[in-house]
């Protein structure tokens, strides 16, 4: 299964406002509950890293 929120992080961290999940309506509308999870998993992930740098 294709990992969608990474690439939804890409687009909205160069400043998308919006991104398309047309592809993913396949999987049915549980793609925006995977999506969410995926985009809190890496702003996590990001905000720990940024943590740690500045300790």
């Amino acid at each position: 299964m294709q990992k969608i929120g990474g690439e939804a992080y890409k687009h909205l961290f160069c400043g998308a406002d919006l991104v398309s999940v047309v592809v993913s309506f396949f999987e049915g509308p549980a793609v925006f509950a995977r999506l969410e999870q995926e985009l809190s998993d890496i702003s996590a992930k990001k905000e720990s890293m940024v943590c740690k740098r500045s300790e």
